[in-house]
């Protein structure tokens, strides 16, 4: 726990628009258009985390406890997409949203894919096969940096690899985003539900294929 920088949990009451980070760093976590806690459509918990696809994300100011580095890491959530529409972004850490160097997003699209860019779309692009993801379900997501070897960047879908890219990018900005990943200036927003959002800096959680977790993350 004590390499858990961000850990939200969308725990809370039905309409809420709180949502504290669970970590020990304790983020501020801002919220913008109607985004807010859902507690009839969760994982785990009594809630999870509602966006409606228009103008819906949690923000974070950049923080250096947020730049993932050039380490080892593991993103990790449950998302419940309502509709998987073309570029549905679930997590992005960037500069200005234009494709700048260091720019780390993860969406899903109309094919129920999962896509990882870093940096451009013609550098470390990912995409997981049509249909792996499955709308109006929960489906558990991890993006993991192993650095032994080769420096394997790893896209994991319900406990499965996916697809790998070799990547040593300094992620050094900690600007964060949740269910919203820009691209050339334009805003792609999440429509569905995002529960247990964890970040873990310096481990690579998972290594090789896995059980996708059966209970909340720990909070301590």
């Amino acid at each position: 726990f004590s390499d858990v920088e961000l850990l939200l949990n969308g725990d809370g009451t039905n309409g809420s628009t709180s949502f504290p980070d669970l970590s020990s760093n304790s983020h501020t976590i801002s919220v913008v258009g109607n985004t807010q806690v859902n507690t009839s459509t969760k994982k785990f918990g009594t809630g999870a985390i509602e966006f409606d696809g228009t103008g819906d994300e949690l923000v974070a100011p950049s923080n250096s406890n947020l730049a993932l580095g050039s380490g080892n890491f593991t993103v990790e959530c449950w998302i419940y997409p309502i509709s998987n529409s073309f570029y549905n972004g679930i997590y992005q850490n960037n500069t200005d949203g234009n494709g700048a160097a260091g720019a780390l997003r993860i969406t899903t699209n109309n094919s129920d894919q999962t896509s990882l860019q870093i940096a451009t779309a013609a550098t470390g692009l990912i995409y997981t096969p049509t249909g792996v993801v499955t709308a109006n379900d929960w489906n558990h997501i991890a993006l993991v940096r192993n650095g032994s070897g080769s420096n394997n960047l790893t896209i994991y879908v319900n406990g499965v690899s996916q697809g790998s890219v070799t990547n040593t990018t300094d992620f050094s900005d900690g600007l964060l985003q949740i269910g919203n990943a820009a691209y050339g200036g334009t805003d792609y927003f999440f429509n569905g539900l995002i529960d247990e959002f964890r970040i873990t800096k310096g481990v690579a959680r998972y290594t090789s294929n896995f059980t996708a977790p059966s209970s909340a993350f720990p909070t301590s």
